[in-house]
Formats: structure tokens, sequence, C-alpha cells
């Protein structure tokens, strides 16, 4: 019952961002715990008092230095938990629409990856992903096609 206290959760976002027909991709670091060197689109942990979407827009914004604007969820999605308290960390996945970069000119990455791509979301073979995140992207990207006809 809530009246008797609540868990704390550790609770994830991710994004997939789309410029046009293309969407915007980083290289997990070899130091990452999870995942090492596998590609995703970006995403972390949801603050205290944070919605999913202002989550989402900041960490987009701090991993790309991308403004973005939510699209729609796409997805629930499971992260292996490192820690005792909690085994798995759930997470909402959004689809999402890259505005602009801070800087003007284009995505700056973290020292969380080593490199980024803005790769047609049509010609993703030959990258490791992390699993499940390829075929989300392409049913998002086929669902903005479908939302925009």
């Amino acid at each position: 019952m809530r009246e008797e206290g609540t868990d704390k959760l550790e609770v994830h976002v991710a994004g997939i961002c789309f410029l046009g027909d293309s969407v915007l991709i980083a290289k997990r670091s070899a130091s990452r715990a999870i995942f090492p060197g596998f590609w995703e689109c970006g995403g972390g942990q949801v603050k205290s008092g944070e919605s999913f979407e202002g989550a989402i827009k900041r960490q987009i914004r701090e991993e790309f230095g991308a403004v973005i604007k939510p699209l729609f969820a796409l997805a629930a999605y499971e992260i292996p938990a490192l820690g005792e308290k909690q085994v798995k960390i759930p997470g909402v996945r959004f689809a999402c629409q890259v505005e602009s970069f801070l800087n003007g000119r284009g995505p700056e990455i973290s020292e969380e990856h080593t490199e980024w791509k803005i790769q047609k979301a049509t010609e993703l073979d030959g990258l490791k992903f992390i699993p499940g995140l390829k075929q989300d992207i392409a049913r998002a990207h086929l669902r903005i096609k479908e939302l925009t006809v």
C-alpha cells in the first residue's frame, strides 16, 4: 500500500532521434559496464521529479547536444541492472525528431560514446546494436512515415 511507503526504482528513457529518413546513432565507449562497443540512440536515467518527456529531452541534449521533440512512446524495454536491489531497469523508448543542435552544426558526443553517425534508417546492417534496438528503429521509422502520409 502506498501509505506504507514507496520503493525506490531506477527507470530509464531512450530516444530514437530522426532527421528525415535518417537516425542519430552513437557507439558506446569500451568502458561502459553494459553493452560496451554497441551502437545505440541515447538515453538514460529519469531523475526525481522529471517526466519521461523531460528526461529524454535532457538526456539527448547532454549526450549529443541536440534539441529534440518527442513524437510518441514506442515501446517499453528492460536492461540488466548491476546493483543488488534491482535485477532489471525498466525503460520507455521514444521516437523523436531532431529540431536543432546546440552548436548549430551537428552532434557533439559525451564521454559515454566514441563516435556518432547520422545513418539512413533503412541502412543499419553490419552495425552491432543493443538487443532489440534495430527492430525498434525500423518500427519507429515505419510509424512516422504512416503518420506523415
